[in-house]
């Protein structure tokens, strides 16, 4: 296995986030990592909307 140096850019308890607001659910955890020098310009540069999330206005 090899070892990689990855940063972990955001993660995001929805159980946590839920119990804050008086409801209940069982653990799901997002995790959102990658390696910045490695993701940037293929993705983010040459095609963001393909890898970016797209929200109606």
């Amino acid at each position: 296995m090899r070892k990689r140096s990855l940063t972990i850019f955001c993660e995001v308890d929805h159980r946590k986030n839920a119990e804050s607001v008086g409801l209940s659910m069982g653990n799901a955890t997002v995790v959102s990592f990658g390696d910045p020098r490695a993701g940037t310009p293929p993705l983010m540069v040459e095609n963001p909307p393909r890898v970016a999330l797209e929200l109606p206005p």
